[in-house]
């Protein structure tokens, strides 16, 4: 994940009458600015006055002291008109309220500075820039422009101007929650004379220079950023576990050559990892009603996040010395499971493959509770299933345990079969359900071709787990990927976007029978 870096804009502009020294200061309320502006060095016989504008240049108010109160948020322009009241411009500014500035002397010339209309600067009321981020998201701004020799120190606050931290870093990340709104200044002064009192927690923005506002940005109280900070977490998928199950969470589409793939076990009232591995396969022995979540991580080998985050660890310590290069989705991309109540048999999982003209099925558990019998059952047309063999369960086993039943008499075309397990109070639980043909062998086609970043392989046929690994035209394996066949017709997309385009070799294995075939990588 790269750090979200949000710059200030900075709008400079010099305003030059003659031997004019133009200043400007701002203070803010929460709609509208009061805006100061003080000229030395003019023609103190001429008289001097000041014009605020909008952005597009239409006139809103003119006075003598430079003094503004602007009518909401937004971008102002500031101008100082210094004229021989001998000889005035007309129309005069006050005249003309609500007309563009350049009707200013478009009747009558005057005498007046000239470059009147096109000096002038920009002072922006309110949020320079608006962001959205995430909650556990890097929050970090950055100022260019700042004056050499000069102190920089950025300033969060709240949208009602009190203070919550200030750094030299920009960086917040750790300051901010989810559901609220923050403003970020940025603060450029002399360390020789600093404004009186600085920014510190629990001062308010306007508080900044009140005793003494030394020499520092002038637009400092009005050139901010503004975050709203949202939970954005969300839980991707929702899962319910039995207590004690073994459970899988596999995350598909993340980069393997040159990556490393972990996953976090995480308590989400405490944020704490309970448990890190490189398969997504964690015990769930955790009190029923509770649920837990489970992140991904993909980096780079080359680049990794630093710390990556250990078991007892806090999830979000994630990169916070090094950024690194991994997945800019791994706050906001878990899944959780919730712990249900213990199921009679854990992972009850049928496989089959064809022997000549017999079915051989296979299915295992890993734990049974009361677990009174299995019915392997068969169905011709995957609706209605019949018992053809039972099988004495283990009662109450905490190891893993293995069953095997050869059907010798399958009927031409598919034959499904699923197992029904049944406790010892009569509660029945099902199976997946798998298909074997007595008449067809594996078929394998595979899609779009030439292929770009996903490839879809289809298999007719096959059963149980299938092996598919490509090989470069030196016959290395530059890919390698496993799945289990849960049905008759089973699809499976795998993300081949590591690869360079060329030719391949491909090869498929399910039950000891394998097929070969070439690949066009685009």
């Amino acid at each position: 994940m790269k750090k979200k870096q949000i710059y200030f804009i900075h709008h400079i502009r010099y305003l030059a009458l003659g031997l004019l020294c133009f200043m400007a200061t701002i203070h803010k309320s929460q709609a509208q600015c009061t805006v100061v502006a003080n000229t030395s060095g003019y023609n103190s016989s001429y008289t001097q006055i000041y014009v605020l504008t909008d952005a597009s240049g239409v006139i809103l108010a003119q006075n003598s002291t430079g003094v503004f109160t602007t009518p909401t948020n937004g971008t102002y322009h500031i101008h100082a008109l210094n004229y021989d009241p001998a000889s005035p411009p007309s129309p005069l500014p006050a005249s003309i309220i609500g007309q563009p500035i350049s009707n200013v002397g478009s009747m009558i010339t005057g005498c007046y500075n000239a470059d009147f209309l096109t000096d002038f600067v920009v002072r922006v009321c309110g949020c320079v820039q608006n962001q959205t981020i995430c909650a556990g998201d890097p929050l970090i701004v950055s100022s260019p422009g700042s004056m050499s020799g000069y102190t920089q120190l950025y300033v969060l606050a709240t949208p009602s101007g009190t203070i919550i931290a200030t750094n030299a870093t920009g960086d917040f990340s750790n300051n901010v929650i989810a559901g609220n709104n923050y403003q970020i200044y940025a603060l450029n002064y002399n360390p020789s004379s600093p404004p009186n009192p600085l920014p510190s927690p629990g001062l308010t923005i306007a508080d900044v220079g009140s005793m003494n506002q030394g020499c520092m940005n002038l637009d400092f109280f009005n050139d901010y950023v503004c975050y709203a900070v949202n939970n954005c977490a969300v839980c991707q998928q929702t899962n319910t576990v039995p207590q004690g199950a073994v459970y899988t969470s596999d995350a598909s589409g993340y980069a393997s050559i040159g990556y490393t793939q972990l996953y976090f076990l995480v308590d989400p009232l405490t944020n704490e990892v309970l448990e890190v591995n490189a398969t997504g396969i964690f015990t769930y022995n955790y009190p029923i009603g509770t649920t837990y979540q489970v992140y991904a991580l993909n980096y780079n080998n080359a680049e990794p996040p630093i710390p990556i985050p250990a078991q007892g660890q806090n999830i979000n310590v994630l990169g916070t010395s090094t950024t690194g290069c991994y997945n800019n989705n791994f706050n906001i991309d878990y899944v959780c499971n919730t712990i249900d109540v213990p199921l009679p048999v854990d992972a009850l999982t049928l496989t089959g493959h064809i022997s000549g003209t017999t079915h051989i099925l296979n299915w295992k558990t890993t734990a049974e509770i009361n677990n009174d019998y299995f019915n392997l059952e068969w169905s011709a047309d995957n609706q209605n299933f019949h018992p053809i063999h039972q099988i004495e369960g283990s009662g109450n086993s905490s190891i893993p345990r293995y069953y095997t039943y050869t059907h010798t008499h399958p009927t031409p075309g598919l034959n499904y079969y699923r197992i029904k397990q049944v406790d010892i109070g009569g509660a029945a639980t099902f199976s997946n359900t798998i298909a074997l043909s007595k008449d067809k062998k594996l078929l394998v086609n595979l899609y779009p071709s030439p292929v770009g970043n996903q490839l879809t392989i289809e298999t007719e046929g096959a059963t149980g787990l299938i092996t598919f690994n490509i090989y470069n035209d030196l016959g290395q394996k530059v890919f390698s990927d496993e799945w289990e066949a849960t049905a008759f017709i089973y699809q499976k997309t795998i993300n081949v976007s590591e690869l360079a385009s060329g030719v391949y070799l491909y090869k498929l294995i399910n039950m000891n029978e394998g097929i070969n075939g070439k690949l066009l990588k685009d």
